[in-house]
């Protein structure tokens, strides 16, 4: 299966140059090879999965699992894709927990219940004034607050 490109460019959030984005994959399924139809190369699959799956094959069947399901909602539909979106939407949620920006935020809502804050740096007040500067969503974004 040979790819052509499509007019369509991207421009990643690491601040590199617009890649233009093939309208099909180099082949059929993915190979070792690089293929810029990806949304995430090896790599970027790597760096998860090393740490928290290599020594635990039945979690890593787990999340194998989860990926078919989520795929084979995507192929059922429009109402499979919406579920599969949500389904994403809901890990990254549960991922939260477990990063730095959480870590963060628990010890910031500390100091706020110690009473160690200034007003201006109470947790409520700073998300909502740094939500409220958030860059606009990009048109044909259907994402919901």
């Amino acid at each position: 299966m040979k790819a052509t490109k499509k007019k369509i460019s991207s421009k990643p959030s690491n601040g590199k140059a617009k890649v233009e984005i093939p309208a099909a994959p180099l082949h059929e399924l993915p190979t070792e090879c690089h293929d810029p139809y990806l949304l995430e190369d090896d790599e970027g699959w790597l760096i998860f999965i090393e740490p928290a799956l290599c020594d635990n094959p039945a979690a890593a069947e787990s999340f194998a699992h989860l990926l078919c399901t989520l795929k084979q909602a995507i192929e059922s539909g429009p109402e499979g894709a919406k579920r599969a979106r949500f389904t994403l939407i809901d890990g990254m949620r549960i991922l939260y927990r477990y990063t730095e920006a959480h870590q963060l935020a628990f010890e910031l809502f500390m100091l706020y219940l110690e009473d160690r804050l200034r007003p201006e740096d109470e947790p409520v007040r700073l998300l909502k004034a740094t939500i409220g500067r958030a860059a606009p969503k990009k048109a044909g974004s259907n994402d919901k607050k």
